[in-house]
Formats: C-alpha cells, structure tokens, sequence
C-alpha cells in the first residue's frame, strides 16, 4: 500500500512535469522493476524510437532513471557495452515538490549567485558547468570568478557532484575513462562530465535547517551559533558525523563572526557560552575540550510532538489519552494502563483493539515475576513507532496527491474559463477565487512536506 502511493505520486509529478509519454515510460520501468530500451519499443509500436529515446534521456537527465550497462570482452580483449538496463528513482519524483525549498535554502546560504546555480540544476537536471557560466544572467557587474568560487564551495559541501553512473559498470572493475580523468573539483572547461544536484544532501539540510528554527527560537543565537558552526566544519566531508561526532572547541573559536552576533568576541566568554548548554542529559555535552550535539534529540522530540498532533486531530480523546499513557512508559499491561487513564476497562481495551488493529502498538508475553506469581504470562502492550511513522507518512502521500489533483483540475478549470462567455466582471472574480484556493492549496502541500521532512522522508 505504502508503495503504491509513492509510486502513483510520483507518476502524477512526472505526468505534470514531462507529459504523459514520460510517465507511461517511467510507470512501465518501476512496474517491471528495470527493463531495456527494446522492450519499450515493442509496448508503444506506434511510437518512434527516436521519441522513446529522447524521452529516457530526459528522465535521465534530471535523475529520474538511471542506465546499469553489462559488459563483455570481445576477442581483441576490449571491453564493449553488451546491453544497457533502465531502472527508476521512485522518490526522486516526489523531491521536485521541494524546489521551491531547495532554492531559498541555497540563497540564503550562498546568496543570488548559489539561487542562480541551484534555479540551472533544477531547470536543466544534469549539466555542464562551463554552460552555466557563459550563459549566466545574474548581473554584469558580477564576474565569472565569483560564480566559480560560489560553484566550487557547493561541490565542496556536496550539494552539487559528478555524474559517473553511466560511466561505471557495477558488476564489473572495469571504467570506460581512466581514473585521470575523474574530477571531484568542477573543471569549467571540461565537457566530459556532468554535474548534478544531491537530493540526499539538500534533505538533510533541510531536516537541520527546522532543527535549527527550533532551537533559534526556544534556545536563542547562542546554541544555534554554535551548532552552524558545527555544522560549517563537517560539510566537505560525511555530513553523518555532525550528528554523531565530536568538535574541538579551538575550531569552534575560529569562526568568531557568528558570536559577535551576540557581542561575544573573547575566547573564554564562548566557552563560557558552550558550558552554559552543557549537561549530560542535555542536548550539548562538554569534554575534553571538544562539545557534542545531539541533533538527534531534537528530531526525536519534533517527531514525537508532531506524531501526536496527528493522533489527536486524527482519533478520539479516549485514543489520545490511551496512547499518551502508552508512551510514558516502555511496556504496560491492560491493568496498569486502566488506572494510569482514569478510564472505564471497556474504553482501554476498545482503543487498546483499535490501535492493535492499526498496526500502531504490538503485544508482548512476559513470564510470571514475584509480582503477579498466580499468573503464568503477562501481556505487556508496547507502541510501534515505526509503523505509526510509516502509516502517518503514507496517509499524508495520500492527502498531497489529493491536493495536486485538486489544483490540477482547478488550473484546467481556470484555462477554459479564458474562452468561455461569460461576462468580464464574472470572469475576473471566478480568476481570483480560484487562483486564492490553488495558493491555499500549495501552503497546505508545503505544510504537509515540513511533516515529511520530519519523518525522514
């Protein structure tokens, strides 16, 4: 079920974006899990090749599909393409929603130049750099050599790299081009390869750039300088460390333009700064002149707190508290939960059902304890969050696909209003009604994407 949502979502974005033959092409792909170009041919007979052609290197073009070749010696000892397999990124689809995300992100960290780099990448998917630069429209007074510094500091980061899977054989050692000519640093003159964005990268600023609004705004500039400054030290390398790795407080010192912010410029008032947020159940630990912070906490406690909205927008008051008492403690019984509730044995056991059923909690037998000796086996009942997650996750996939039907129809219904005969006064009020339900519509889509984001999506 969770998959066909993904899947019917990503078609529709696909179908909006690129057209239809496009998405019937991607659809045929995911259902058969991979297949070749002549296989396609034989699906649309009526169809050119040239037209199926052009339509797979536009879906690969923007990272849509990816080509995994097979390879063969022949007898002078060489290595040739024997075929080449299509398979589909379901979810890559469903990021397009964030481009509008993607963009301010990258503006606000990089400013016009990193807006204009990242509006090229998303427009025309994979591209050459030198093509960015000749045909750059930013401003005349900007030069050739900021945009490169700005380019450069990207690839350094990661937001942006190389294309190399058409390149590379994963079944084999073997590479077309030797290893010379592989550059992790964009070459402007170099039209080997192709460079695109990482989607992967771009999300997981994201997920920290509402972990830092959090904090910014319950914590104040101190913590949250503090953790971009972290954050600053690890982007060239695996962004997995900052959130399990530790910080030396000298680095922390270097970067003081973030702390003079807030008039702190002396050394020792930052550390003084750092131990203000240090405890060991805290979000920052201090040892060994070196600081740890636990994004993770944060995240945890945003998903806990939105997963509970959900609940209680979603089910009763009853299923609210049931639920609530379930998550103070690790494992309950019916009993223990019925007095920590307050409520009739009846309700705690149809919720208890009820959230059984939804797959939200699971049962656990314990053996008898000196506790309950007369009782062979306790039944301790526990939460599933991964499953709450998962089902909270595929029931907002359901409400934004709803959403772009909806706006869908409405654009179609907006463009046959343009010809139909009605008078101007009526036309011009049924325009504005509607283009103020499709705006309501795309914050709402915006909305449910922050959530997406929080769970990991």
């Amino acid at each position: 079920m969770f998959s066909d949502i993904v899947f019917e979502l990503s078609t529709e974005k696909i179908r909006k974006d690129f057209g239809d033959l496009c998405a019937t092409i991607f659809q045929i792909v995911s259902y058969q899990n991979g297949c070749f170009i002549h296989e396609l041919n034989c699906v649309f007979p009526k169809v050119q090749y040239s037209v199926i052609r052009t339509s797979l290197f536009l879906l690969f073009q923007h990272n849509i599909v990816y080509f995994s070749s097979n390879f063969h010696k022949n007898f002078c000892g060489n290595y040739i393409i024997k075929r080449i397999k299509i398979f589909s990124r379901i979810y890559e689809p469903i990021y397009r929603f964030r481009f509008l995300r993607y963009i301010s992100l990258i503006e606000q960290e990089y400013g016009v130049i990193g807006k204009y780099l990242m509006k090229n990448f998303l427009e025309n998917g994979q591209i050459f750099p030198m093509y960015i630069i000749k045909n750059h429209t930013i401003n005349d007074k900007i030069k050739r050599s900021e945009i490169e510094d700005i380019f450069i500091q990207m690839a350094r980061d990661g937001l942006v790299g190389l294309v190399l899977d058409c390149f590379y054989s994963k079944k084999t050692s073997f590479k077309i081009f030797p290893e010379k000519k592989i550059f992790l640093k964009p070459l402007f003159e170099n039209r080997i390869f192709f460079w695109k964005i990482s989607t992967f990268r771009l999300n997981i600023i994201l997920r920290v750039s509402l972990v830092f609004g959090i904090i910014n705004e319950y914590y104040g500039n101190k913590l949250l300088n503090i953790g971009r400054s972290c954050l600053c030290r690890i982007l060239g390398v695996k962004l997995d460390y900052f959130f399990t790795g530790r910080f030396s407080i000298d680095t922390l010192i270097d970067d003081k333009n973030d702390f003079k912010k807030d008039n702190i410029s002396n050394e020792t008032l930052i550390i003084q700064n750092i131990e203000e947020f240090s405890s060991n159940d805290f979000f920052v630990t201090f040892k060994q002149s070196s600081i740890k912070i636990f994004y993770n906490k944060f995240l945890e406690i945003l998903k806990i707190k939105t997963i509970e909205n959900l609940i209680t927008n979603q089910f009763s008051h009853e299923f609210w508290i049931v639920f609530s008492s379930l998550k103070k403690n690790v494992g309950n019984s019916e009993k223990e939960i019925t007095k920590d509730c307050m409520l009739n044995d009846l309700i705690v056991r149809k919720q208890l059902y009820r959230m059984y059923r939804l797959g939200y909690i699971y049962i656990q037998e314990q053996e008898k304890t000196q506790d309950h000796p007369d009782i062979q086996t306790i039944f301790f009942w526990k939460l599933n969050f991964e499953m709450i997650k998962k089902k909270f996750i595929s029931e907002i996939l359901k409400s934004i696909f709803n959403i772009v039907l909806k706006i869908e129809d409405m654009e179609l219904i907006l463009i046959k209003s343009l010809f139909s005969k009605i008078i101007e006064e009526k036309i011009y009020f049924y325009k504005t009604s509607l283009s103020h339900q499709i705006k309501a519509l795309l914050v709402s889509l915006i909305r449910l994407d922050e959530i997406l984001l929080l769970m990991d999506f």
